[in-house]
């Protein structure tokens, strides 16, 4: 065994250079899934590259992705250390950020606090608030339409600060944290995954003198790392302005200080840091994926009008087209599960996975797969597998439905790669499908969604294009939102 292990070739890949490996091969972030599918079409499903001496492991198919981020997740369920993120002199996020979190005794103290809190019977309770969001959602819709991509950020966003802060603002007013929060999710996505830097190659400049020419690197994280910190005391502490006034609601976060004063009395200093970071992290990483869906949804209903029929045609013999859809409808509302399973396919909001690692070494499928190595899902290629789907560049939401109009298991499985793998999976994804799902029905019942009209209301044909980053937007487009049938949204 230990002859076979040594023999053990490295998974098949593009040549690299000396010393800088696959450096130049190395695609952008908003090109990452395309050209991991190209190289899964020469080399197979699993690829080794190797930049600047680190090795990645590229997973295009649902099966390897499992097989090892899943199946063997006590070795895949590590992160890997980039020095800029992770690093408590610069960025900072390995010491509490639960995604970049490193996989040990900490993390499991994180995950199991944040899974106790979004597990599906917490969500539940939170139902007639999401309703209240939805008809409020629907009643700005109606009036200014054009800024339906504003109300999905805010629709997002409060669906989450109500959850988790018990804080309660109207959709069509600005909110200073949502502000601050997509500036760092743009400077998360855009700079510390959008460049290469020397300090995670050589970690040893991480000490050197943010003053000195060429440190615009350690000026920056630092910067971030204050303004993060900004964010996480700023949505705590008006809570507990809200919690004196006597204004607070039971949410996320007074439920866990309850349960952490249970057995003293007080919450220590690190329980405290802990329900804080979760809180904040909840409320930046559900606020940008769902709001992804949502706008792909939007696009989607525009140019699929057929699609659109078919789902108001639902909704209105469900609810007599006199009511607004509930979540007592979902079970007949088969089409519009599939609406939010396609909406989520047709685009992954996360088209990479956030990098694995491998904590010891490990052979598949007779390859050689080192300790340290950063392990890639490509949920993009995933989703788009003709394995599981025919014609996946188009949005076909019956796709996932059976001759009796039911959701087909199998093919919701490759759906639940958006939200991570394995050990590593999102905890808040019911109430992320909670939200978005009663938004979309609610929308279908009341709403007809078209492209965008020009001066001589001529349709306009929408530029399909995404932003790059660990997740990925729609670019801006517009559509013609007009009311549709006797519903009141008021």
């Amino acid at each position: 065994m230990v002859r076979e292990w040594r023999r053990a070739p490295l998974p098949p890949g593009p040549r690299g250079l000396p010393f800088v490996g696959n450096v130049r091969d190395w695609p952008e972030i908003g090109d990452q899934p395309k050209v991991f599918a190209e190289w899964a079409k020469k080399y197979g499903p699993v690829v080794h590259v190797c930049v600047m001496g680190q090795p990645f492991v590229l997973l295009n198919t649902w099966t390897a992705a499992h097989d090892l981020m899943t199946r063997r997740s006590e070795n895949y369920s590590d992160r890997h250390c980039n020095t800029l993120i992770h690093d408590d002199k610069l960025s900072g996020y390995g010491g509490w950020h639960l995604p970049m979190m490193p996989y040990g005794a900490k993390w499991r103290v994180f995950r199991k606090h944040f899974h106790s809190l979004f597990r599906i019977q917490e969500v539940e309770p939170m139902r007639p608030a999401i309703l209240d969001l939805s008809s409020e959602f629907l009643h700005h819709l109606r009036n200014t339409p054009n800024d339906f991509r504003q109300l999905i950020r805010s629709y997002t966003a409060k669906s989450i600060s109500k959850f988790v802060f018990s804080h309660d603002q109207p959709l069509n007013t600005e909110d200073p944290y949502l502000t601050l929060n997509d500036e760092l999710m743009a400077e998360f996505n855009g700079y510390f995954f959008g460049n290469v830097f020397l300090v995670d190659v050589f970690p040893f400049l991480k000490h050197i003198p943010a003053s000195w020419p060429g440190a615009g690197f350690k000026r920056f994280a630092i910067q971030h790392k204050k303004k993060v910190q900004d964010l996480i005391d700023g949505l705590h502490n008006r809570l507990q302005l809200a919690i004196a006034n006597g204004t607070a609601e039971p949410c996320m976060v007074t439920r866990s200080m309850e349960k952490a004063a249970q057995a003293t009395g007080v919450v220590s200093a690190a329980e405290e840091q802990l329900i804080k970071c979760n809180a904040m992290l909840s409320y930046a990483a559900g606020t940008d994926t769902s709001a992804s869906v949502l706008a792909n949804f939007f696009l989607c209903m525009s140019m699929y009008p057929e699609v659109q029929k078919k789902a108001q045609e639902e909704v209105d013999r469900v609810t007599g087209g006199t009511r607004l859809p509930d979540f007592e409808d979902r079970e007949a509302l088969t089409y519009i599960s599939a609406v939010l399973l396609e909406s989520i396919r047709w685009h992954a909001p996360g088209p990479v996975s956030i990098p694995h690692k491998s904590v010891k070494e490990d052979i598949y499928m007779g390859y050689r797969i080192p300790a340290g190595s950063v392990i890639l899902g490509n949920v993009a290629e995933i989703t788009h597998s003709t394995d599981f789907y025919e014609n996946p560049s188009e949005y076909q939401p019956a796709r996932f439905l059976d001759a009796n109009w039911q959701i087909i298991p199998e093919l919701e499985v490759p759906i639940q790669d958006a939200f991570g793998f394995g050990r590593r999976v999102c905890p808040g994804r019911h109430l992320a499908l909670e939200s978005m799902w009663i938004l979309m029905a609610r929308i279908i019942a009341t709403h007809n969604i078209g492209k965008e009209l020009d001066a001589n209301g001529k349709e306009i044909e929408p530029v399909i294009k995404f932003t790059g980053g660990v997740t990925t937007h729609p670019e801006p487009y517009g559509c013609h939102i007009t009311a549709r049938g006797k519903i009141q949204v008021d």
